[in-house]
């Protein structure tokens, strides 16, 4: 079920009990029909909290957007039907494979933030699928968050270029006519296989892939490759090779001293919680 074909069944509003139930009812990991600006949508509930002794407000994380919302009332929420609240997420969570980035309170964690949005925001791109990882601390159920690399469109190669024959070489009038045919016989031997590398010069040759998201990023220095990304890399089986490429990327950025390499080279500790 595409979110397209959900929010037709949902634009009249949900189908199930018209008035809010009270606050009780609704429990963490719920899901439930939210209304945000004038629709509604799914949403699960994320945490239940109460803003005081009389009122209890919601976190909600909308499934078929992705999106989480804080503070949210009671009387925004419906009960949901069991057939929809069943369809799985349309918007799956997401993480860039192999990378590390600092926190976004960090000087260099707000310029990955702002590059990868300028990277990525409003481009055709091609979601390549890598590792799934499974949060221990994710409520049961929840779907694994799935590791990927953001691939922009490849330009379509030219046609190669039409072959022109050649037009034969006059030789000199004033070689002896032996000697014009020996180096005529020679010239004639040689053409076509001097034809067919020019040929191959001719072909414009296709430009290389551009870099992924992933690889700008590294090459920036505005994320890192963690030690544990080798070990990642083995259940994918194009991660291996795509680890390398990044880990040489990583090697140019702190000889430039780009981005988190500024200072030099930086131990951090967190790697093997990666």
């Amino acid at each position: 079920t595409s979110s397209a074909s959900l929010s037709e069944k949902m634009r009249d509003g949900p189908p199930g009990p018209a008035a809010a139930a009270p606050a009780g009812v609704y429990k963490r990991n719920l899901v439930v029909a939210a209304s945000f600006d004038g629709e509604w949508c799914r949403a699960k509930i994320v945490e239940k909290k109460s803003s005081s002794q009389t009122t209890t407000l919601f976190k909600l994380r909308y499934l078929d957007y992705g999106n989480t919302e804080d503070d949210v009332a009671p009387d925004r929420l419906r009960h949901l039907e069991p057939a929809l609240a069943a369809i799985p997420p349309t918007a799956i969570e997401c993480s860039l494979a192999y990378l590390a980035v600092t926190a976004l309170d960090d000087e260099n964690g707000e310029e990955a933030a702002r590059t990868l949005h300028a990277l990525a925001w409003g481009k055709e791109l091609t979601v390549e699928q890598h590792a799934d990882v499974f949060d221990p601390s994710a409520a049961k159920g929840s779907p694994p968050k799935r590791r990927v690399v953001l691939k922009f469109k490849q330009p379509t190669p030219p046609p190669p270029p039409h072959t022109k024959d050649k037009a034969p070489q006059k030789t000199s009038s004033s070689e002896p006519a032996s000697s014009s045919s020996g180096s005529e016989e020679k010239k004639t031997g040689d053409t076509e296989e001097d034809e067919k590398k020019d040929d191959a010069k001719d072909v414009e040759q296709p430009p290389p892939p551009p870099l992924s998201v992933n690889e700008r990023l590294v090459e920036l220095g505005l994320a890192r490759v963690p030690r544990a990304a080798h070990r990642d890399a083995k259940r994918c089986e194009q991660g291996p090779a795509l680890v390398e490429k990044l880990a040489a990327l990583e090697q140019q950025a702190r000889a430039k001293r780009s981005g988190l390499w500024q200072y030099g080279d930086v131990d951090y500790s967190d790697d093997e919680k990666f």
